[in-house]
């Protein structure tokens, strides 16, 4: 997600430099340009990348695009980049990604986020956006909507479609509800979003992830941001047909995934309001064997 946001924010004419804890990685992306395959067509753009802070230093917006288990230690790498009064924009899945940065960080200064684009990375610097959809921000500080509202412009100049809310928490779990049905049912079935629509028994599971989180949310008092949650997991499937879930990439890659702050998140929230979400504690089960055989 980060090489498509740096690539869609150079087309629009922005300055931009990608931050990346891997040198040798850097190194290619700046040797090779980003490669974007998918929608709006295949393209090359040269844009720098960089291991070290001090050549990133002094950026007006930094975008966390990491997964939710190192978002604190990228917060503390932010602390390098940002200048006076850089915004932090998190574009993030799962829960606790607010509160790990804010341990960090001044809540002043941080917008908050969620997107609907799907993309699969295919090597260094190379990525197929494989979906489109609404993104939605909103600032930590009431008092900060200004800064929401420039990123939100940005965003949007760039091709990204997005809206800033006041209500943050009903657009965190809208996203969260439909990344713990497809996301983690996607890794156990080694199967792309579409096809999870196409199986009788994998549809079920999708329908009862989805509910079972959305109850959840209502339990919460949380507004959805659409009426019927299976509908919407639905939609997002058949709209990301073609796209390789980040948890499948994961599983696939033989690293650590975010079904902790996905399914595990959704699993803590319910027991503590007495809620049974089996088939939400499975997928967190069989995501977490999987792991566990390939570490």
């Amino acid at each position: 997600m980060g090489c498509l946001l740096a690539a869609r924010l150079t087309e629009a004419g922005e300055d931009v430099v990608l931050f990346d804890k891997h040198p040798a990685r850097a190194s290619a992306i700046t040797k090779q340009g980003l490669r974007i395959e998918g929608i709006g067509g295949c393209r090359t753009l040269r844009v720098p990348a960089t291991a070290e802070p001090a050549k990133a230093r002094g950026a007006a917006a930094v975008f966390l695009c990491v997964k939710a288990f190192d978002t604190e230690t990228a917060a503390r790498e932010v602390l390098r980049l940002k200048g006076e009064d850089s915004t932090v924009v998190s574009l993030q899945n799962g829960l606790g990604n607010a509160e790990q940065i804010g341990r960090v960080l001044p809540a002043s200064s941080v917008v908050l986020g969620v997107t609907s684009h799907g993309a699969t990375r295919l090597g260094p610097g190379r990525v197929r956006h494989a979906g489109e959809g609404p993104t939605f921000v909103g600032p930590r500080c009431a008092d900060q909507a200004a800064r929401a509202r420039r990123i939100q412009a940005l965003l949007t100049a760039g091709g990204i479609e997005t809206r800033t809310v006041s209500d943050l928490a009903g657009a965190v779990w809208s996203k969260l509800v439909v990344n713990a049905a497809i996301n983690a049912l996607s890794a156990v079935a080694n199967a792309r979003n579409g096809a999870l629509l196409e199986d009788a028994e994998l549809r079920g599971l999708l329908h009862a992830a989805a509910r079972e989180a959305a109850a959840v949310a209502k339990a919460k008092g949380i507004v959805l941001r659409y009426r019927d949650p299976i509908e919407e997991v639905e939609a997002v499937c058949r709209a990301t047909a073609a796209n390789v879930s980040s948890m499948l990439q994961d599983v696939r890659g033989k690293r650590r995934t975010e079904i902790e702050a996905i399914n595990g998140g959704i699993v803590r929230e319910a027991r503590t309001l007495g809620i049974a979400t089996p088939t939400n504690q499975m997928l967190l089960d069989r995501v977490r064997a999987v792991e566990k055989e390939y570490r």
